[in-house]
């Protein structure tokens, strides 16, 4: 029996995104502390060599593809059956976030090996189990609003969640984690531990009052939801295609200096400022700052925005080496850094834009494999971004000899050429405000699309 409220009952945009923020907040509690710290772990608790940790982590980003795409193809089959998508996020949830506490297990000397084995596996079945939860929150992206303009405060809002998560974690590594202004690894199964207790509490009940919504109003379109792989295809349109190699460029290039960031900040001599300190003044100013950003993105282009941002990170990060030397010099830089770094959400906020064109193309609504397929690719890039990083980190010697200088002119040649490319990339991109008002007024011919007036206000 499917659990979808009646179509009588309204829930607006506004409290759907509002939810959408809750639930992303606890999403990202576990994703920005798995990406963040598992490398770092690895190398410093589990005493892997850097290009052997990395090679794990990108073995993650692997299974994560070969479970993503198969799994948003099955959670659009049965999201008409269930009601919406909310029941792959309650088990998915709980399950992740206990995989995640047994994947920073704080083993003994005398156990190494079995505490490596436990770490990896469970780091492997957390990703099986973060698919049911990220698969159906990235779909919801595009599901809580098709009004263009308002998917801004959508993707901003993921962006202010997420701020709001990484600075829960900076307070947790300040409390549990850090010594001496050190992060120490065999600690980081602490902060684990609070985020499996508290990240399924903020997950399950938020999303399911986006599902609902979102649900709302897929009943009220009256769309099919069943979808096979070849009826997916034509979905590939031109806009999409060169929306997902830009994000692929993003993501293996344009990131390597946040991913690099907590190695500088914890090993370069010339760095006295401790990283809970950083990744909290980064938290503060990029949530501050997202909003001006996707305020300016809905009064004008997105892609235009995500070129001034683009432009504008290539200059902050080749700064670096200049500011670094002194407190207030990479204060400055993090506070420029975090100021400038919304091109992410600037994408995320093209991405349905563009999923909803698909939709046009195959004919119905095809957020959950569209939406699905591009974040693996994304899962993916990243693997491959940070086996990049760890490539980096063992050509400078780290951990036992680290070569400062070497380390961060190719991470900041590789972020500088991912900005470049990502810019020529989304050059090709056509999708312009009005152009998606016409694709959702012929999407949605039931008087759904909201930039025509839309279900709630």
């Amino acid at each position: 029996m499917s659990s979808a409220p009646p179509v009588s009952t309204v829930i607006g945009w506004r409290s759907a995104v509002a939810a959408y923020s809750v639930a992303h907040f606890g999403k990202m509690l576990i994703w920005n502390f798995f990406q963040t710290f598992f490398l770092f772990f690895a190398i410093y608790g589990l005493g892997l060599e850097p290009i052997y940790a990395s090679l794990f982590v990108f073995l993650f980003a692997v299974m994560d593809v070969g479970v993503d795409v198969p799994a948003s193809f099955i959670i659009n089959r049965m999201q008409k059956k269930w009601g919406g998508m909310s029941r792959w996020v309650t088990f998915g949830a709980p399950a992740t976030a206990v995989l995640l506490l047994m994947s920073f297990y704080s083993g003994s000397p005398d156990d190494s090996n079995l505490w490596v084995v436990i770490c990896i596996i469970a780091g492997f079945a957390s990703r099986v189990a973060f698919t049911f939860v990220d698969v159906p929150m990235n779909a919801s992206v595009g599901r809580v609003s098709n009004h263009s303009r308002r998917r801004n405060l959508v993707a901003g809002s993921r962006n202010i969640a997420s701020a709001a998560a990484k600075g829960s974690l900076a307070g947790l590594l300040a409390i549990q984690v850090e010594q001496d202004g050190e992060i120490v690894a065999g600690n980081l199964w602490v902060a684990a531990a609070v985020i499996a207790l508290i990240a399924p509490l903020a997950i399950v009940p938020a999303f399911r009052r986006v599902d609902q919504r979102a649900h709302q109003s897929e009943v009220l379109s009256g769309q099919k939801q069943s979808l096979n792989f070849a009826d997916f295809l034509p979905g590939l349109t031109r806009n999409m295609l060169y929306l997902s190699a830009a994000n692929i460029a993003f993501l293996l290039l344009a990131c390597q200096f946040g991913h690099a960031l907590i190695f500088m900040v914890e090993t370069d001599p010339l760095i006295s400022t401790p990283f809970s300190s950083v990744w909290a003044i980064l938290t503060v100013v990029s949530a501050i700052t997202v909003g001006p950003w996707m305020w300016f993105a809905s009064r004008n282009e997105k892609r235009t925005i995500a070129f001034i941002g683009l432009v504008a990170i290539s200059i902050v990060v080749a700064l670096y080496p200049t500011l670094k030397s002194s407190t207030w010099g990479i204060v400055t830089f993090v506070v420029l850094f975090a100021g400038v770094g919304h091109v992410n959400s600037i994408i995320w906020s093209m991405l349905p834009d563009a999923t909803d064109e698909a939709s046009l193309a195959v004919g119905r609504p095809i957020h959950a494999p569209v939406v699905g397929s591009f974040a693996a690719v994304g899962k993916l890039t990243i693997g491959l971004s940070q086996l990049l990083g760890g490539a980096f980190l063992q050509w400078s010697g780290f951990p036992e000899s680290p070569d400062f200088r070497t380390y961060q002119t190719l991470v900041i040649v590789a972020t500088v050429s991912g900005c470049l490319m990502v810019l020529l990339l989304l050059a090709k991109y056509r999708l312009n405000h009005d152009r998606h008002a016409e694709v959702v007024r012929k999407l949605f011919p039931v008087g759904q699309g909201e930039s025509d007036g839309g279900v709630s206000p």
